[in-house]
């Protein structure tokens, strides 16, 4: 995120353009969801969003359990495939999975604690299923 301000501290001193970077905003998951809005993706992108999926689940918050399991279920997507020639259908599928998973969980989280408490549990055992496979 960056930001833009023009300051004038006198009449008689040109504006002064001072440009802002803010590092270390964490993503939640509205974010993960506009970020699995592509069509495609590539395996540095799905390495990059379980990052920082990471870094979200880190900062204490109601999302911070969700953020986590996206994190590992796209770390482990990667590790499974790396090194394999891998059809760009098997990448899109996934990617519909994390998009149907985060859309569930956005909608839970709209509802109720106890609505995003339950999906949360159904994520959990999904992506156990997939690690045990």
């Amino acid at each position: 995120m960056s930001g833009l301000s023009l300051t004038q501290h006198s009449r008689n001193e040109l504006p002064t353009i001072c440009i802002t970077t803010v590092k270390g905003m964490a993503m939640n998951l509205n974010d993960v969801r506009t970020w699995l809005e592509r069509e495609h993706a590539g395996f540095s992108d799905i390495r990059r969003l379980a990052e920082q999926c990471r870094e979200a689940s880190a900062r204490p918050s109601r999302e911070s359990a969700a953020m986590l399991l996206l994190a590992e279920r796209a770390s482990a997507f990667c590790e499974r495939y790396e090194e394999v020639a891998l059809a760009t259908e098997v990448v899109d599928q996934f990617l519909v999975r994390m998009r149907n998973d985060v859309h569930a969980l956005s909608d839970a989280l709209d509802q109720s604690g106890e609505r995003f408490l339950g999906a949360i549990n159904m994520l959990a055992a999904e992506a156990a299923k997939e690690l045990a496979a």
